[in-house]
């Protein structure tokens, strides 16, 4: 997300909260390795629908993940703890 560019990845985890499906990158239902190699494929060989998910990654990784915002959660985080 911070080079600008789509991701791809299971939808495990935390995964689907930083990465929104089709916007951002593609969520690929866990342990499903052809739909992750199919997905991968239909994203490299459309060059204009990688750019904008790549852009539109990019700007919301900076706002969401941004050193300000992780600043002030662990400050908000701090304060109920004291």
């Amino acid at each position: 997300m911070a080079q600008g560019l789509p991701v791809i990845s299971f939808g495990v985890g935390g995964v689907p909260e930083q990465i929104s499906d089709r916007e951002t990158g593609l969520l690929v239902p866990p342990f499903e390795m052809g739909n992750f190699a199919r997905f991968s494929a239909a994203l490299l060989g459309d060059p204009t629908r990688c750019r904008d998910m790549g852009r539109n990654a990019f700007f919301f990784g900076k706002k969401r993940f941004s050193v300000e915002r992780m600043v002030a959660d662990y400050g908000r985080l701090y304060a109920r703890l004291s």
